[in-house]
Formats: C-alpha cells, sequence, structure tokens
C-alpha cells in the first residue's frame, strides 16, 4: 500500500496518512510517514487561533478528526510516526469538551512529534517488551499525558508545558531532551516526579519565561557524567540532588532571593550549599 502526503500554498502538506483497521479484533493502527520531505514553519500549534480557516495555514501537520459532534474518543492499538511527521488531534478555539485519545503501543524512527493540546487526555500503555516511546510528545498547557510509571526519554523530545501523570521516574537519556516550560503569564508551575535522572548525552532544560515560580519537586534529582541540566531560573525542592563528575547544571538567570549575598545558599533546616560554578 502506498500513500501520498498532502499539499498546500501556505507550507508542505500533510504526511502520507494509513489507517489499518482489522475486522477481526476492531483494532486500530495508524501509520504516518513524512519521509523527511520537510518540516513546519512553526514548532508549536497555536490552538488559539486554531479555527477552519486557520486550519488551512497550519497544514504540515497531520490532523485527526473526531467521528462525529459528539464523539471524542480516538483509540489505537497502535500509533507508528516517522520521517518527521507531527500528528495532532483537531479542535476549534471555540470547542469547550474534552477529547481523549488511547494508545496501546507505539512505532517509528523517534522523529516524529505527536502534539496535545488543551482539553485533550492522552493515555499510552506500552507494552513491557517496548517500554520506550517512539516518537516525541509536546503538552501543552492545560494537556494531559498518562503514562506508565518509568518514562524513558532516549533520542527524542518531551516538551512539557501541561500535566503528565502517572510518572513516578523520568529518565533521560543520550540525545533525550526534555524541556519543562512555564506560561509566560501564569504565576507559578510545578512539575512533581519521585525521580529524575539525566543521563550522559541527555538534557533537562527548564523554561520560566523570566517570571513567575518554575518548580520541580520530587525525592532525588541525579545528574550523571555527561548530562545537563539548563535552567533560567527555577526551584529545586527535592531531598537529595546529586551531580556527578563531568555533568553540568547551568542557571543563567539572576536570583530572586535579593536578601542574600550572590552563592549564598539556603536551608530549611541549617545552612544551605553555595554554588560553586557549574
Amino acid at each position: 500500500v502506498k500513500t501520498h502526503g498532502g499539499k498546500s500554498d501556505h507550507e508542505c502538506g500533510g504526511a502520507g496518512t494509513l489507517l489499518w483497521h482489522d475486522t477481526f479484533t476492531d483494532e486500530d493502527i495508524l501509520v504516518v510517514n513524512n519521509h523527511y520531505m520537510c518540516s513546519a514553519l512553526t514548532s508549536s500549534i497555536q490552538y488559539s487561533k486554531l479555527d477552519d480557516l486557520h486550519r488551512g495555514v497550519d497544514s504540515f501537520r497531520t490532523w485527526i478528526f473526531d467521528k462525529s459532534i459528539d464523539d471524542h474518543d480516538h483509540n489505537f492499538s497502535e500509533v507508528e510516526l516517522s520521517g518527521g511527521a507531527q500528528l495532532a488531534i483537531y479542535r476549534r478555539n471555540i470547542d469547550l469538551f474534552t477529547q481523549t485519545a488511547h494508545i496501546g503501543a507505539s512505532g517509528g524512527d523517534k522523529s516524529g512529534i505527536f502534539h496535545i493540546g488543551p482539553f485533550q487526555d492522552l493515555s499510552i500503555e506500552l507494552p513491557l517488551e517496548s517500554p520506550e516511546l517512539q516518537f516525541g510528545l509536546h503538552i501543552y498547557p492545560d494537556g494531559n499525558v498518562q503514562m506508565q510509571k518509568m518514562f524513558y526519554v532516549f533520542n527524542t523530545t518531551l516538551e512539557l508545558e501541561g500535566h503528565i501523570s502517572g510518572v513516578d521516574d523520568l529518565i533521560i537519556g543520550r540525545d533525550g531532551v526534555v524541556v519543562i516550560r512555564k506560561e509566560k503569564d501564569s504565576s507559578s508551575y510545578q512539575v512533581s516526579f519521585s525521580k529524575v535522572v539525566v543521563q550522559g548525552g541527555g538534557r533537562l532544560v527548564l523554561e520560566s519565561n523570566g517570571d513567575g515560580a518554575l518548580v520541580l519537586s520530587g525525592t532525588e534529582i541525579e545528574v550523571e557524567s555527561g548530562g545537563s541540566i539548563e535552567a533560567d531560573s527555577a526551584i529545586f525542592e527535592v531531598d537529595q540532588f546529586v551531580i556527578h563528575q563531568a555533568a553540568v547544571v547551568q542557571a543563567n538567570g539572576k536570583s530572586g532571593r535579593q536578601s542574600f549575598e550572590p552563592g549564598t545558599g539556603v536551608g530549611l533546616r541549617g545552612s544551605g550549599a553555595g554554588h560553586g560554578g557549574q
């Protein structure tokens, strides 16, 4: 079976898309492959502008549409994204209902991205023999993704602006990038994991947009050799913070604690640790 992509006068058209339906099990497998033909003009979807007219402007991404005005649920036994393909569930900026999607397995070459917009809830139940997600995720404000207790990010990207639930341990491996981003106009944004491990070649990027509080909380954060944490400004609320040799924690924002000297640590039950470079 050969499927061709779409065409647009604004940017590249949608990727070649194939929906396999098993009439015996009543299961659907969604395959989207862009063959690295081109890329979207913008990395993010402007959901606040998304209407029937603006949809033609955002034409590169492959859109999933609701089956009817009363059916907002989407179930796939497997979703496969390859060749830089991007997938999203379409909703207009005037829609108030919640849309849900379920994925039983993932496939692809780790170059694709699934966008989860506002009031969209995606649940992913990966099989034990293949616990790594084979494409990246972009979770927008008021969007939610439910995953297994241990989430591996290897050679993919997770952009988190909304909510991720069910995950205790976040493991960022080689060529894996996790970006936790606070909305510019929000006063605070807190993300919690039991344990965060940044392995060699992995990156954790915290973007507070220069105002308000971006809080990463949990039991332990560990940055292994070759791993890095980059932040403009962030608050870490953890019991243990381990930085191995040749690991980097880089913070470029100015401290909000004006009453303390530069580099002074603040502790709740005693003296806090001062910083000494990287």
